[in-house]
């Protein structure tokens, strides 16, 4: 069975493109992370999982660093 999309996913992803197609996300090294949760709510700032508890994946740090 499918997990259920909260409605407001739509309009956070629609006010999104919205902003930066009048120019909103040209700013010089904007990097702006939003991880969105199966229940709903969003975590901002980074997508990094709660449950991580401060660390980070090797491969992922890796990447981040290429």
């Amino acid at each position: 069975m499918p997990v259920p999309v909260p409605v407001e996913i739509f309009r956070f992803g629609a006010e999104w493109v919205e902003r930066a197609l009048n120019g909103e996300r040209a700013e010089p090294g904007r990097d702006v992370r939003h991880y969105v949760h199966r229940d709903g709510p969003t975590t901002g700032a980074t997508a990094d999982l709660a449950w991580w508890l401060g660390t980070v994946p090797t491969l992922i740090d890796e990447a981040r660093r290429a």
